[in-house]
């Protein structure tokens, strides 16, 4: 699709290494993959919450079309709820196994993920993180 060939042109991958507790079991799998061709990932990334084993999974549906979408991952999501593109306000809950969603055309959907994991408290001095 040339939405996705765009978009990897125009914003390349950024890699982080992750610390052993928040790996996936297996190191040859992506993080995702998503049943539909026409949604995309927009964004995986800690929520705003600042709760350490909430994160935010945004998607978007990118060819007009609503459908259907199974969200398949390694991680271990216990929970996972609909919110609001401000990540504050919950929109409803969504079972985790299978994660399903139902996307409108052109929408932008955001769900917060529960992924427990062996976490450190994160120092409030940004040299140390």
């Amino acid at each position: 699709m040339s939405y996705r060939q765009g978009l990897e042109q125009n914003v390349p991958l950024i890699a982080t290494t992750l610390d052993n507790a928040m790996a996936p079991a297996m190191d040859v799998l992506s993080f995702f993959s998503l049943s539909a061709d026409n949604v995309a990932i927009l964004a995986f990334k800690p929520s705003a919450d600042g709760n350490p084993e909430h994160y935010i999974l945004r998607l978007q549906e990118i060819v007009g079309k609503p459908t259907d979408v199974e969200i398949k991952t390694a991680l271990k999501v216990s929970e996972a709820r609909l919110v609001a593109l401000t990540e504050i306000e919950g929109l409803g809950s969504v079972s985790p196994s299978p994660l399903r969603v139902s996307i409108k055309a052109h929408e932008t959907l955001t769900l917060q993920l529960t992924i427990p994991h062996a976490h450190k408290e994160r120092s409030t001095r940004w040299w140390e993180w």
